[in-house]
């Protein structure tokens, strides 16, 4: 029986795999999901591509674009809710949403843009 190319998963995947594999049975397999798991948390490339992959769709790749993209709103997200504060303003798709003319509008967009991009910090899946 062949062993499956663990490389190849997502690390969701894999961690599906480690919680329904028959631990007993296949050892070496659950040693091996194990390692793949932890390669893949610490950020180290994998060694054995194959050489007909041509694609580059490593799951570290997207994983680091999103790390960047998720640094770049998280540094852009404090400030903005801080000059929202500052002039009382919010911009919106129809112009821009004022405190002195909606006040409760204002706070409550202002709420749910600090719960959004709390979330976003928070989030594990890196979204």
């Amino acid at each position: 029986m062949d062993e499956p190319n663990f490389a190849s998963y997502t690390l969701e995947e894999l961690e599906d795999v480690l919680t329904q594999i028959d631990k007993a049975q296949f050892p070496d397999r659950v040693l091996t999901i194990k390692k793949e798991i932890a390669r893949r948390r610490s950020g180290v490339p994998a060694e054995n591509h194959s050489p007909l992959d041509t694609t580059n769709s490593s799951p570290h790749n997207t994983k680091k674009g999103k790390k960047s993209a998720r640094g770049i709103v998280l540094a852009v997200w404090p400030a903005t809710v801080f000059f929202s504060v500052y002039f009382g303003k919010i911009p919106s798709r129809n112009g821009f949403i004022y405190y002195a003319e909606e006040p409760r509008l204002f706070i409550i967009c202002l709420l749910v843009f600090i719960g959004v991009g709390f979330y976003f910090y928070h989030s594990r899946d890196d979204t």
